[in-house]
């Protein structure tokens, strides 16, 4: 459902959608995303350089390996 909600974005390479855990994104690599927001979906959804999570810290088994990989991908500042 969520790649057809973005599908006109995705075919313009603005938007892709990964099925993953927030606690490991290789598919994002370090400091790449501007900016990331916690919606509500457990996995991410990458957007010009912004990964979106939905009120998933709820469901998070280790939620310090998980902020870490926020920060991981996270650009400085």
């Amino acid at each position: 459902m969520a790649r057809e909600n973005v599908q006109d974005a995705i075919d313009a390479g603005r938007a892709s959608v990964e099925l993953g855990d927030a606690q490991r994104m290789p598919f994002l690599q370090d400091e790449s995303m501007d900016k990331v927001e916690l919606p509500e979906v457990k996995s991410p959804l990458t957007w010009k350089g912004k990964v979106f999570h939905m009120n998933c810290c709820y469901f998070w088994d280790n939620p310090e390996e998980t902020l870490k990989e926020i920060f991981r991908v996270m650009k400085p500042g």
